[in-house]
């Protein structure tokens, strides 16, 4: 209500907010908003989220990937969010944790019950309900990134095209770090000893180090440019 009054909207009910980093937030959200805050999690193949963030270039700041650091910098932030979220679980019946190939095998069924577990009445005619959603559209810079998202179609066999995509060091990796997120999931998790995990680990290491750094550096580089140029039009420049 709180959203929707200051965005000058009434009779909103339901506030859908897409953020993962919100799962760092669970027991704010439902001190703020009370026991009747619903939650869902939907989860994917570290491997398969990994090789897609590795490559995908973030929209608003196209210099740099979203995994900008790495396939360790991947792994360790999908692994904080599936334990976050499998803990949330288990303790608080407000978080539904849905994993993403599950939706895609049976897309009606798992959308029923999302749809309960938020409180909505699923639509009579679906058609007709996506039709007159709203005047939502997927921004110019990320209709790239969700195009499949915009086509409302699900293809099965998208679900493995990060196992050609994936080198072996990073899928090491991820695995690695991501084996207990992986296991409380229900995804498998090959274990792999010290000794084929060492160089992999370095070379990703030294990867991360660097990526973080050029991070940081663009990041400091950019806002010295918005700053500037700010400065230059206060002057009429």
């Amino acid at each position: 209500a709180h959203a929707a009054a200051a965005h000058g909207r009434t009779g909103v009910t339901h506030v859908l907010v897409k953020n993962g980093t919100h799962l760092r937030a669970v027991d704010a959200f439902r001190t703020v908003f009370g026991e009747a805050t619903r939650m869902v999690f939907l989860a994917r193949d570290p491997r398969a989220v990994a090789e897609s963030k590795l490559r995908t270039r973030r929209p608003y700041h196209p210099w740099e990937t979203f995994a900008w650091g790495g396939a360790i910098h991947a792994a360790v932030r999908w692994n904080d969010y599936a334990m976050r979220a499998s803990d949330a679980a288990s303790r608080w019946p407000g978080m539904l944790v849905v994993r993403f190939e599950d939706y895609v095998a049976a897309p009606g069924e798992r959308s029923a019950r999302i749809l309960a577990h938020l409180g909505i009445a699923p639509a009579r005619d679906p058609a007709a309900a996506n039709s007159s959603a709203g005047t939502y559209a997927i921004p110019a810079r990320e209709a790239a990134i969700h195009g499949r998202a915009a086509s409302g179609a699900l293809d099965a066999a998208s679900l493995d095209e990060w196992r050609p995509r994936l080198g072996t060091r990073e899928r090491l990796v991820i695995e690695r770090l991501c084996r207990e997120g992986m296991r409380r999931l229900g995804y498998e998790a090959p274990a792999a000893g010290p000794a084929a995990l060492a160089l992999p680990f370095a070379l990703e290491a030294a990867r991360t180090v660097y990526g973080t750094a050029r991070h940081a550096t663009l990041a400091r580089w950019h806002r010295w440019r918005g700053t500037a140029a700010a400065g230059r039009g206060a002057d009429g420049g």
